[in-house]
């Protein structure tokens, strides 16, 4: 158990090597805590649900998926595939 705790520790020295010798040690206290295994309980449950109830609501990323949305059926197909069909031997009358 020990050896995991450590394995866990290294993986994360650069975040303890910044911090005051307080907050290292109750740093280390809160990863030992959440190394599996190692508290007799889990804290959480996690429960599996179908992706269709996962809704995006108003804000930045609502935002950012429209407006990707919006600049891929701007694209022309004809344009993306002309280099494709150039090295199958296909004809192409799509200038690049």
């Amino acid at each position: 158990m020990w050896l995991l705790i450590m394995k866990h520790v290294q993986q994360r020295q650069s975040v303890i090597s910044y911090c005051p010798s307080r907050i290292g040690i109750i740093w280390f206290i809160v990863v030992a805590l959440g190394v599996p295994g190692f508290a007799s309980e889990s804290l959480h449950e996690v429960e599996q649900f179908p992706l269709p109830q996962v809704r995006l609501r108003d804000g930045i990323h609502s935002d950012i998926q429209k407006r990707s949305a919006e600049w891929i059926q701007a694209i022309d197909p004809a344009r993306v595939l002309h280099l494709f069909r150039l090295n199958a031997k296909l004809p192409t009358d799509v200038k690049p």
